[in-house]
């Protein structure tokens, strides 16, 4: 018969690809702040404006 290998358990990678990455983990999970609170000082169009410039590389 051919050789069987055990599989590792991957941890907490199924859950990073789940959500769509290690910043999205890591925000869910609350090892870094998330986008809202990181503005939550400045007022809410502006922030969707910083926000949406972080997503496109504009500044």
């Amino acid at each position: 018969m051919g050789k069987k290998d055990r599989l590792k358990a991957i941890g907490n990678a199924g859950r990073v690809i789940d959500v769509g990455g290690i910043f999205t983990y890591a925000r869910e999970a609350g090892m870094i702040p998330s986008l809202a609170a990181r503005f939550s000082n400045v007022d809410s169009k502006l922030s969707i404006l910083i926000v949406l410039g972080d997503i496109c590389g504009i500044g």
